[in-house]
């Protein structure tokens, strides 16, 4: 996964809401079978990588 999309254009202190959540979805809505697959930690890593890069 590349997470350009979300590092590039949702940037603190502030994290614009239009720009974070566009680009929230342009990164996540290509995988959204993957993320909503309970059988896998997609989404927990996914969000654990969001968290840490937006520190």
């Amino acid at each position: 996964m590349d997470y350009t999309i979300l590092t590039t254009q949702c940037k603190g202190p502030l994290y614009p809401k239009d720009q974070c959540c566009n680009a929230l979805k342009l990164f996540a809505c290509p995988y959204t079978n993957e993320i909503n697959d309970a059988s896998t930690n997609c989404a927990q890593t996914m969000f654990s990588y969001i968290n840490l890069q937006g520190r």
